[in-house]
């Protein structure tokens, strides 16, 4: 069979659901017990990073607990911020998953945050500072990195 051909075809099943994402070729990798994807080279709003996560079979990071926490941060770039899940576009304060359009169950704020700054404040990100990842809330269309992981991993 054609590489070319292959590669079409697995990257049409994987978007459309067909095929475990953990196939070779996919843009997942294991990190901790689950996959990720660590987006490194382009920037986007927080809603390019839902469409981006989409286009590969995946959806937007939503951290469980703090083993994956601590297993995604061990692999992100100093000086570098991702977006995740979580936002409080519907009601201030009140951060949902859209993965699950349930109300987030894991948190780990910087200190001070979420604050809402400027009255705009709505997308959930891990924001590098103090030397460390924690989670900020942001301006959606501020443009960073973001990390995915497979739509059947929830």
């Amino acid at each position: 069979m054609n590489k070319l051909f292959f590669g079409v075809l697995v990257s049409i099943l994987v978007v459309y659901g067909s095929v475990d994402c953990r196939v070779v070729g996919s843009p997942y990798q294991l990190i901790g017990s689950k996959y990720y994807y660590i987006e490194r080279s382009e920037e986007v709003t927080w809603f390019g990073a839902l469409h981006k996560c989409q286009a590969i079979g995946g959806h937007l990071l939503s951290i469980k607990n703090q083993t994956e926490f601590d297993a995604i941060k061990s692999k992100l770039e100093v000086e570098k911020d991702y977006w995740i899940d979580i936002n409080d576009l519907t009601k201030e304060g009140e951060f949902l998953s859209v993965v699950t359009g349930r109300n987030a169950t894991y948190f780990n704020w910087h200190e001070d945050e979420p604050n809402n700054g400027g009255d705009d404040e709505n997308c959930g990100e891990l924001w590098y500072v103090n030397d460390e990842h924690l989670m900020n809330d942001d301006y959606c269309l501020e443009k960073e990195f973001f990390i995915c992981e497979p739509k059947d991993q929830i």
